[in-house]
């Protein structure tokens, strides 16, 4: 199924010289200059916390991997899985809001589409965490 959102990431956020921040989708949405400037506004405020949410997203995957790769106990795997769910639930939930307040259809789309996707995978994390935490006999999830 196409969803308009993988890997290749779908959806960018630049800097320019000016510091002007904007959303390029590969579906032909700009909120660049000029007659998105709302949107500019509101990609310029949520930019941050998108950069820290990602970061902390990555660093949380990164130390689940290390718990897995060290046979660590069931607590800390539970633990960092729970990050793991944190971190992408506040980036699902910036992505939807300015999915919501954008003005451009195709970035607005684009974006639905991204935060959807990160919410599917999350889905599938949490069955994934709880299993194996059921597997190993730990109940905390």
């Amino acid at each position: 199924m196409e969803d308009g959102c993988d890997e290749s990431d779908d959806v960018t956020v630049e800097v320019d010289d000016d510091d002007r921040r904007f959303v390029s989708s590969k579906n032909g949405g700009d909120l660049e200059r000029g007659e998105h400037h709302p949107d500019r506004q509101l990609v310029r405020f949520y930019a941050p916390q998108l950069d820290q949410h990602t970061e902390s997203l990555s660093l949380a995957v990164e130390e689940f991997l290390g718990t897995v790769e060290n046979s660590l106990p069931p607590r800390e795997f539970v633990q960092k899985g729970k990050l793991i769910i944190l971190a992408a639930h506040k980036l699902i939930y910036i992505g939807d809001t300015v999915s919501q307040c954008v003005s451009d259809q195709a970035a607005s789309n684009s974006l639905r589409q991204c935060a959807d996707r990160l919410c599917e995978l999350l889905k599938e994390c949490v069955k994934a965490t709880k299993l194996a935490s059921e597997e190993v006999g730990y109940q905390e999830l």
